[in-house]
């Protein structure tokens, strides 16, 4: 008869010790490149709207007075 308090069979887990570290030095590279990449991108794009959103605009330039009708 099955005993209702007995623990069911519990398949082994396998769990791997011996895996390789995430910070290769690959993946080292790669990241610095990817963070000069997205650094170079945000300093192309932004910096001219800091520039121009930063400064007061230009006065217009002169105009001629119009002649007399």
């Amino acid at each position: 008869m099955i005993d209702p308090h007995e623990q069911p069979e519990q398949p082994e887990i396998f769990i791997e010790e011996d895996h390789p570290p995430f910070w290769t030095p690959w993946r080292i590279v790669y990241a610095i490149i990817a963070i000069i990449i997205i650094i170079a991108f945000l300093t192309m794009v932004l910096w001219p709207a800091i520039l121009a959103f930063g400064e007061p605009p230009p006065p217009p330039p002169p105009t001629e007075p119009l002649p007399r009708v």
